[in-house]
């Protein structure tokens, strides 16, 4: 699955809060979140400010949508999210749990 197409499926469940997301998957749609959030930066910073601003807003269900997806991929609670409203440790923090591989065995095909 390409890059835009992996980020589409998930953009497309814009909120979708259950189920797990793997790292590749989460790491992919994180690429693509913060190249539209330095947009929105651009935006704000050329004169659209209030464009900008509601750019930077409705990435917000997303990317704590993948987030939750990843941490419980990886076995934990996704309150673990609530580090990243942690002045400067937060999200530094937070990225050691979702660095972490995922705690189920993949479903793919066994060979035996």
């Amino acid at each position: 699955m390409s890059v835009t197409s992996s980020a589409r499926a998930r953009l497309t469940g814009y909120a979708a809060f259950g189920g797990r997301s793997g790292r590749l998957s989460f790491w992919r749609v994180q690429a693509v979140l913060m190249l539209l959030l330095s947009g929105a930066g651009e935006l704000a910073a050329r004169g659209s400010p209030l464009l900008g601003g509601v750019l930077a807003l409705a990435l917000l269900p997303p990317w704590l949508a993948v987030g939750a997806r990843r941490l419980r991929d990886a076995g934990l609670t996704p309150w673990w999210l609530l580090l990243a409203a942690v002045p400067i440790l937060g999200v530094p923090l937070l990225l050691l749990p979702l660095s972490l591989p995922s705690a189920r065995p993949s479903r793919g095909l066994a060979l035996a």
